[in-house]
């Protein structure tokens, strides 16, 4: 039964004629390919797609993963940005000094 379905399979997967399959798999007759493929196309073509959708779901599970680093890495840069704003903050405070770009300001020529 396995090997039935094998050759099946490959008749499906590399689009091969009755006669081809009959040639590669050295089957006694053309029948045995007919038979095979008429009995077990069906059963293969389900389990190729429940294949395609367990490869899906696995997609879709590593791209999940990918957007939960993704929102780490985010909130991670965020928590920096408020850490060298405060930074900032002290400093000027302590130093009385403005430190943060005045945008209406000119730069100089040189």
């Amino acid at each position: 039964m396995p090997f039935m379905r094998q050759v099946v399979r490959e008749m499906m997967l590399d689009n091969l004629s009755q006669q081809e399959a009959t040639i590669r798999f050295n089957l006694p007759n053309r029948n045995a390919a007919a038979r095979w493929y008429k009995t077990f196309s069906s059963d293969i073509q389900l389990l190729n797609t429940q294949e395609n959708m367990e490869e899906q779901n696995e997609n879709l599970t590593e791209g999940k993963k990918k957007v939960i680093e993704l929102q780490k890495a985010l909130a991670e840069a965020n928590m920096k940005i408020v850490a060298l704003e405060t930074m900032i903050d002290i400093a000027e405070q302590e130093l009385k000094v403005d430190i943060r770009k005045n945008s209406a300001s000119k730069q100089p020529n040189k």
